[in-house]
Parts: C-alpha cells; sequence; structure tokens
C-alpha cells in the first residue's frame, strides 16, 4: 500500500455517497490530488479507488435539483457524483475545491 504522506499536506478528509458506488467512499483532498478510497471495515485499512490530479478537474457545485448533490469532472468522461451529508459540508468541500483550482490555474497560466 501507499503512504498519504507522500501526498503532501491532508486539506479535507470526509466521507461521502458516491452515485454507482454501494459503499461510502472516504475523499482525501491534497493541494495537487483528489483521492477516492473505501474503508475495509474488518481492519479499518483504506483500499484505493481513483485518484484525479486536481490540474485536471473542473467543478459543478450543483447537479440535478438536489442542492447537497455536487461533482467533479476529470479528462474524458471521468466524473463522480457525491452527495453530502449537508450543506456544511458540501459548502467545505466545494469551497476548497475551487480554491485549489483557483491555485493551480494561477501557477500554470
Amino acid at each position: 500500500g501507499g503512504d498519504l504522506r507522500l501526498m503532501g499536506d491532508l486539506l479535507l478528509e470526509d466521507s461521502f455517497k458516491v452515485a454507482g458506488a454501494k459503499d461510502p467512499r472516504i475523499l482525501f483532498l491534497f493541494k495537487d490530488c483528489l483521492l477516492f478510497t473505501k474503508k475495509k471495515e474488518a481492519d479499518g485499512i483504506f483500499a484505493f479507488k481513483n485518484s484525479l490530479p486536481m490540474s485536471n478537474i473542473t467543478l459543478k457545485e450543483q447537479v440535478d435539483t438536489d442542492f447537497l448533490k455536487w461533482a467533479v469532472l476529470g479528462k474524458g468522461s471521468e466524473s463522480y457524483t457525491m452527495l453530502s451529508k449537508d450543506p456544511d459540508q458540501k459548502d467545505r468541500w466545494t469551497r476548497e475545491l475551487k480554491r485549489m483550482y483557483c491555485l493551480q490555474h494561477s501557477w500554470t497560466n
């Protein structure tokens, strides 16, 4: 398994219901990467599911008519729709994703 400390500073960590996934996903937001994992109940270990470089992410702040749903879009057809537990969780994540997006693109442009 990989060492999450190699990803740099952890900005956010939280559990979300993700469209198409049976079990909740634990998301880790680092400066350069959004990491999707699944917690294995038996041993408390996180199983890697996917990662998206922040430089490739587009944020969609609302999906359908559900205010608590939001999505990240990667390159191509890659997309993940999250259902937040409450407005505070959604606001915290969308605000930080926008901040990271702005930082990424201010360095590259």
